[in-house]
């Protein structure tokens, strides 16, 4: 990484990468797979420059073009609105409602998904159960045809066929 290096040249290095990152972004525009609770994923950027997740909070330079670059994205409608100095609300309460609209949304996804396992569980069980009926429908369709010509054969004859 950046061993031996005095931390001035370690985060203008850092700053590199993170721009570079960064045009990388934009030349391939896949911006919405770094989104996460609307906002970029701290993690996979830091990642993918080759830092620790700690740089793009302390590095001066580094945390300034991470947040221009979000703004910038918020103004492309790429992240969401709402994280970004709403007048009249401060950050702790943007961030506080945020993360409960987004455990709750988390949380009503979660419902969902087991309501719609539940209910692809039991249709399951339901299709079993209505071919395990129709072969018996079948079986016994085919006896009583049976039957019925025994039945036929006994009253025009009033004797009884051998058993097969």
């Amino acid at each position: 990484m950046t061993d031996g290096l005095s931390g001035k040249q370690s985060g203008a290095i850092n700053l590199v990468r993170f721009e570079a990152w960064i045009a990388e972004r934009r030349s391939s525009g896949d911006w919405r797979d770094y989104v996460h609770s609307g906002k970029l994923s701290r993690k996979d950027m830091a990642a993918e420059c080759d830092f620790a997740v700690s740089v793009l909070r302390q590095n001066p330079a580094v945390r300034d073009a991470l947040a221009k670059l979000e703004v910038e994205l918020r103004e492309e409608g790429i992240l969401p609105d709402g994280l970004d100095g709403t007048p009249g609300v401060d950050a702790d309460e943007r961030i506080g409602s945020s993360l409960v609209e987004v455990a709750s949304s988390m949380a009503a996804d979660a419902r969902s998904a087991l309501v719609a396992a539940s209910a692809e569980k039991r249709v399951k069980a339901l299709e079993e159960k209505n071919a395990s009926l129709l072969a018996e429908i079948q079986e016994l369709q085919r006896k009583l045809k049976k039957y019925s010509l025994l039945d036929a054969h006994l009253g025009e004859t009033g004797r009884l066929l051998p058993h097969e």
